[in-house]
């Protein structure tokens, strides 16, 4: 403590060598050598000083000696300063990448710790903040106790890091919904109403089912399952006459569908009207379906036209040539077409075949006897 009683003195006396000055009266109490001695006195008094109190700091402060691995929490207006300074003095930072978010203990005290992203990169502190996804901390080189924050955002550092860090437009354009609008061609549009019609009809909604079948045939009238299962509605409901103007559209504008046709004359046939029957199915006489040549074959026989059910049974024979039940009916043909060589012939083969009623067989023996006889 002599030192720096020693000092306090000569601090007493510059300061009245200075008053003297200032008042014009100074002399000089002592020679050149003293002076400089007593500087450097002085000094020595400072530096054991100035050594005392990092020796105080360092026991006092311990956690001082390095930075700690917990995470470090900025004030953001201080960081905002820190940039805004930076920002005027336009010096680039040198960025370290580290594979953790911690800053690792460093014993010696005038290095630099820094955290930032996966790979060394040289950017200034503006960049740096805009970077959003992953920002970097950087603590400046200073003394010891001095930490200056040059570009703070607290973020996981993953260990890989995606070479190019999308913008929020690109996020943006990447995230948006696009939503287009397709036109469906009717004939689409009018499958998509059958099928919903047949959901209805299978639930009960038989109302619901006419609309959209209805609206399937406007929008395709050549449509022909459409047109089938909304006639089949309208004959389930005994509708028959909306029925038969549909089912002649139908066959006006596609002459060769069986399908209509065989409806067509069903109905006038319910009715009673077998000749309009008869006719409809006429007009497509050269038909190979089965089904088709057999309601022609009894409509022309129930409207006394026995050379067409004579073609049709023939044809249905040369289809099925065992059915008993179809050579009686060209048997009887034949008898009413007063054809009765062929008749006769008819006549033995459904007796030969069997599996006749008992009385088509009585009427099949008692004919033939007839015309034998």
């Amino acid at each position: 403590m002599s030192v720096i009683n020693e000092m306090l003195k000569d601090l007493d006396k510059r300061k009245a060598d200075e008053q003297a000055i200032a008042n014009g009266h100074y002399q000089s109490r002592m020679p050149a050598t003293a002076t400089n001695k007593n500087f450097g006195m002085v000094l020595i008094a400072i530096l054991i000083t100035a050594s005392i109190c990092i020796a105080s700091m360092y026991f006092l402060f311990p956690n001082a000696q390095t930075i700690s691995s917990t995470p470090l929490i900025v004030d953001n207006s201080v960081v905002e300063k820190t940039l805004n300074a930076e920002n005027k003095q336009a010096k680039p930072a040198i960025v370290k990448t580290r594979k953790d978010d911690t800053v690792p203990a460093n014993n010696n005290k005038n290095t630099t710790s820094e955290i930032a992203t996966n790979t060394d990169v040289n950017v200034t502190p503006k960049e740096a903040a805009q970077k959003e996804p992953t920002a970097a901390v950087v603590l400046a080189k200073t003394d010891p106790e001095v930490v200056t924050v040059s570009a703070v955002q607290s973020t996981h550092l993953s260990k890989e890091v995606p070479t190019a860090i999308p913008t929020k437009e690109d996020v943006a354009k990447t995230s948006s919904l696009v939503i287009s609008k397709v036109e469906l061609t009717p004939a689409k549009l009018a499958d998509k109403k059958l099928n919903i019609a047949m959901r209805a009809l299978q639930n009960g909604q038989l109302k619901k089912a006419e609309t959209l079948l209805e609206e399937a045939i406007i929008l395709q009238p050549y449509y022909v399952e459409a047109r089938k299962e909304l006639a089949a509605l309208w004959f389930g409901r005994k509708t028959y006459q909306p029925a038969k103007n549909l089912l002649s559209q139908g066959v006006m504008l596609m002459p060769d569908n069986e399908d209509f046709r065989m409806m067509l004359a069903r109905i006038y046939s319910i009715e009673g009207n077998n000749e309009k029957a008869f006719k409809v199915l006429s007009e497509l006489s050269t038909s190979r379906l089965l089904e088709y040549q057999l309601a022609l074959a009894s409509m022309a026989s129930q409207s006394d036209h026995h050379v067409a059910a004579i073609n049709a049974y023939n044809k249905l024979l040369v289809m099925r040539p065992e059915q008993s039940r179809w050579w009686l009916a060209l048997a009887i043909s034949y008898d009413s077409n007063e054809q009765y060589q062929p008749a006769t012939s008819a006549y033995q083969k459904a007796i030969a075949l069997g599996r006749l009623s008992s009385n088509s067989l009585q009427f099949a023996k008692q004919r033939l006897a007839e015309l034998e006889g």
